[in-house]
């Protein structure tokens, strides 16, 4: 009775401390690494970089599947060194019986790249900017476009999203952000300056220009020239826009060399009419500022000398309410 007692209780210390000694069983593992591996992701493994033979499937698998941490970024590298993967195999539960380890002293671990070349990104920048370039630029281009001939990234699939501050193009320095996302996560900013350049066709005064002077198409003519952003490159409808000041001959007009005309002009004459639920009267009279449609000046009564403020309904025409 006490030796069958004695038994079982073997029997269930063997069965409990059997795992501990699964791992020694049968031959061992040959484990062999070379001198430098590449790794990438966020966790890399033994496996990832060790070749494994013999022993039992079970044992293979378990040391394929031992954790080595993070990989180094892309580009960079760090020792793995054999001293410290034999204790971190110690730790894991296997005996040095278990496996046999051929790795030299330190193996060079790098993070797998995928190279971005300057070329690549110069081609992104222009066929951004050619899709936000003014329609009127009959050529552009870029000078002093700086960029890294080569940048390292982690693998994956690679977009470019270059950005710029809002608003349209203008010829001059320019300043971009590419952000660069791999496998759709944001991996990099990358600040980019360069000077763009444009040639348009400008409106340059075919005579001197007074001060005033209403526009029509026998004042300008259209030149091919380089822009940097201020001249008029949409030929403005004669008759709407005049002079703030004298224009020489031969200068290009700018968007501050023109304002728009106004429909009353000071000093002509406007017909002054007041309306009411009941009432229309209609008199003459005259301007005393000039006004643009819907623009309050002064007017003045030529029959009763009286100046009163008018809002600008048409040309010749101004309104005063009752």
């Amino acid at each position: 009775m006490r030796t069958g007692k004695g038994l079982f209780v073997f029997l269930v210390v063997l069965l409990c401390v059997a795992p501990a000694f699964s791992r020694e069983a049968g031959s061992p593992v040959r484990i062999v690494l070379p001198a430098e591996v590449e790794v990438a992701g966020e966790e890399y493994f033994l496996g990832d970089i060790a070749f494994l033979q013999g022993g039992s499937p079970e044992i293979r698998s378990g040391l394929a599947r031992l954790s080595l941490g993070r990989p180094p970024y892309a580009g960079t590298s760090r020792w793995l060194y054999r001293s410290y993967l034999e204790l971190l195999l110690q730790r894991s539960g296997y005996a040095a019986g278990s496996y046999s380890l051929e790795m030299p002293s330190q193996v060079k671990v790098c993070g797998a790249t995928q190279k971005l070349t300057g070329e690549a990104l110069a081609g992104m920048v222009h066929e951004f900017l050619a899709k936000r370039a003014r329609p009127e630029w009959k050529k552009w281009w870029l000078e002093r476009l700086h960029l890294p001939e080569e940048i390292l990234l982690p693998p994956g699939e690679v977009r470019v999203e270059p950005k710029t501050n809002p608003g349209g193009l203008s010829p001059g320095s320019l300043f971009l952000r590419l952000e660069i996302f791999v496998n759709g996560e944001s991996y990099r900013l990358l600040p980019v300056t360069c000077r763009l350049r444009a040639e348009a066709e400008v409106l340059v005064a075919g005579r001197d220009l007074a001060k005033h002077t209403v526009l029509t198409a026998a004042d300008y003519r259209r030149e091919l020239r380089e822009v940097t952003g201020e001249e008029i490159l949409t030929p403005p409808v004669p008759g709407a826009y005049r002079t703030v000041r004298p224009v020489r001959a031969g200068r290009i007009l700018s968007a501050r060399d023109l304002e728009p005309a106004p429909i009353v002009s000071k000093g002509s004459k406007v017909r002054i009419i007041a309306r009411g639920r009941a009432l229309f009267a209609a008199v003459d009279g005259l301007a005393q500022e000039d006004g643009g449609l819907g623009q309050e000046i002064a007017v003045k009564n030529i029959e009763s000398g009286k100046v009163i403020r008018a809002t600008v309904s048409g040309p010749g025409e101004v309104e005063v309410g009752l």
